[in-house]
């Protein structure tokens, strides 16, 4: 048996959805300890030795000579010698979602990869990074596309509900409203882009926003000050909204920072549906776009640069290659990860571990 590990009691998101995809296969299962993962108001940072005495209790349930699958190790690898014992006590596969920096960061997750059976990312780029440091038991895994687009409306119809005009040229950043994301970066390069430009441009975000970071009222402050009209969906978005509001787009635009390391769902959501992304280039969203010809990049952190290919792929767009989409598919992602489990599991812990 495969128990699937999650740090919370009740996840929501991606998170549910990401485990509900690994649910389908037989032989998982969901491994649910109630235990007390609030947030103590100024203290963030102790949040962690909760993760920790919760990874605990998980590992613990676990019944001998099976195999546990922790679905967000990234937070658990900071904490030096984490459960040990109990790592080793089953079979354990550990799936990180991003690569960190700095050398104590790399020494830490080093440090617990040598615990695990299998390291499992979902991008080529951050399998290189690890190998790089010396971490090898690493297996890539597409982050796969797990929506069904099949029952939406037209993209003409969408768009018209959206009160979206034919030639408006869309522009859209998707989720979470964080700092790390870089929002404020895409604002910002608007400052910069011509008159001729910004008037083809119709900007939507849509998404919640992150503790006190970006407001509706100060992104659309900053859209008014740069001559950019704007449609703001800030809140929580439903499942079918975030389907909608990336097929009515032209664009989705990846602002995200240095420490933005991971994979992004709206990407792989772009690839899927044919729609080109622009992203960071010294990052692992710019080596998908690089490698696979899904998407056009810019230097990061980079409001003037970011401005330039914006402008560039409205004067000059350029046809792009999408058939890596065929890889992003829920049933790659569920067959790829069903034949790791089945290695895994008719394997020693010696020979995965080498």
């Amino acid at each position: 048996m495969i128990y699937l590990i999650e740090p919370c009691k009740d996840p929501t998101g991606h998170s549910i959805i990401y485990l509900n995809s690994l649910l389908k296969i037989k032989g998982t299962q969901h491994l649910c300890k109630d235990v007390d993962l609030t947030v103590i108001p100024g203290h963030k940072k102790l949040m962690i030795f909760k993760y920790y005495i919760a990874l605990r209790k998980q590992l613990k349930a676990v019944p001998k000579g099976n195999v546990a699958h922790l679905l967000y190790a990234d937070i658990y690898y900071k904490i030096p010698f984490v459960c040990s014992r109990l790592l080793h006590r089953n079979k354990t596969i550990a799936t990180m979602h991003s690569f960190p920096k700095g050398k104590l960061k790399n020494w830490l997750m080093k440090n617990f990869c040598k615990r695990v059976e299998r390291v499992i990312v979902h991008s080529e780029y951050i399998q290189k990074q690890m190998n790089a440091i010396g971490i090898h038991n690493v297996s890539y895994v597409d982050y796969p596309s797990f929506y069904d687009y099949s029952q939406l409306s037209p993209k003409d119809e969408l768009r018209a509900k959206y009160g979206i005009k034919p030639d408006d040229i869309v522009l859209t950043a998707l989720g979470t409203i964080r700092q790390d994301k870089g929002l404020d970066i895409l604002l910002e390069a608007f400052r910069y882009c011509k008159l001729s430009v910004k008037n083809k441009i119709l900007l939507n975000v849509a998404g919640k926003t992150y503790d006190t970071f970006l407001q509706e009222s100060d992104i659309r402050a900053v859209c008014d000050k740069h001559g950019i009209r704007s449609h703001l969906t800030i809140r929580p978005l439903s499942e079918e909204e975030f389907m909608e509001n990336v097929c009515i787009s032209d664009y989705l635009v990846m602002p995200y920072r240095k420490n933005m390391t991971g994979n992004s769902g709206p990407m792989t959501e772009a690839i899927v549906n044919h729609i080109p992304s622009i992203v960071p280039e010294q990052s692992n969203l710019g080596a998908i776009a690089k490698s696979y010809n899904v998407g056009i990049c810019f230097d990061q952190e980079d409001a003037k640069s970011l401005a330039k290919t914006i402008e560039r792929v409205i004067e000059e767009p350029r046809s792009l290659d999408f058939t890596y989409a065929e890889k992003l598919h829920e049933r790659c992602f569920i067959k790829t990860c069903k034949e790791l489990y089945l290695k895994i599991m008719n394997t020693t812990g010696k020979e995965e571990r080498n």
